[in-house]
């Protein structure tokens, strides 16, 4: 199997779907794009015990980085988390499977798990179920070349806030200066204030603002981080999605502290 498009995949997503089918109330003050920095983000479905393979190409020698960064459930708006083998190599002969060069097996993360130097030229990722996954899943993958290091990133903390419909979302991007600790804090939840919601973050393409969630935590409002994830330097999204407890529309408001 090979990826398909972004947005054939999210077709069958309900967390994705609910994450990128609403823009951004506000856009990075830089991006991928800016830093010379090419960010692409893959999304296809894996059933128990298969694999996928996708396509990299590069158009200069470079080093590039590849990132799991979430397995989503297709049965309801949630994130799994369960080790997965990550290969990075040339396809073979017959142009079918993904002779690897580096391998690792690992839960996803938003941190880049594989690196390799690569003259320019046409390479493979690819993605098996080792007998971990109880179901099938979107598996998520973050492919960036050449390594980004630095970025003149979003001014931290951000305040957010806005109005979700009941059963929809709305999504925040975000720019990291460089690697560090995203903390996300849902402070209120307007008229419903003990209302259970979802607090999602993602990842982020150079060439746009789609959002594609790879963690979620089902959470009330509070004081403390209810999400800390550690992360290489580029772009991110928050989501904040009604997993069925909304009686109304209703305000919130959260803050994200970055590097």
């Amino acid at each position: 199997m090979r990826f398909p498009s972004l947005a054939n995949t999210l077709l069958f997503l309900p967390l994705l779907v609910a994450a990128g089918s609403c823009s951004s109330p506000s856009t990075p003050t830089s991006s991928a794009t800016d830093s010379g920095v090419t960010i692409e983000v893959l999304v296809d479905l894996l059933g128990p015990g298969a694999s996928t393979i996708a396509t990299l190409s590069v158009a200069n020698d470079t080093t590039v980085q590849v990132m799991l960064a979430g397995e989503a459930l297709t049965s309801s708006v949630a994130t799994m988390s369960v080790p997965l083998k990550v290969d990075i190599g040339t396809f073979t002969l017959d142009g079918l499977d993904c002779e690897a060069q580096d391998s690792v097996v690992t839960e996803p993360r938003l941190k880049a798990q594989l690196q390799r130097y690569f003259k320019a030229g046409v390479y493979c990722v690819k993605i098996s179920d080792p007998g971990n996954l109880p179901e099938t899943a979107g598996v998520i993958l973050r492919v960036s070349y050449p390594t980004p290091k630095f970025f003149n990133g979003t001014v931290s903390p951000v305040s957010f806030a806005s109005t979700r419909p009941v059963k929809g979302s709305v999504t925040k991007t975000l720019t990291t200066s460089t690697e560090g600790t995203i903390d996300v804090t849902l402070t209120s939840m307007g008229s419903q204030p003990n209302a259970v919601v979802g607090l999602g973050i993602g990842v982020v393409p150079s060439t746009s603002a789609e959002c594609t969630l790879t963690k979620i935590v089902r959470i009330k409002a509070g004081t403390t981080p209810q999400i800390s994830e550690k992360v290489d330097a580029g772009s991110y999204c928050v989501g904040l999605t009604d997993v069925g407890n909304l009686t109304n529309q209703t305000t919130f408001s959260l803050t994200i502290v970055h590097p």
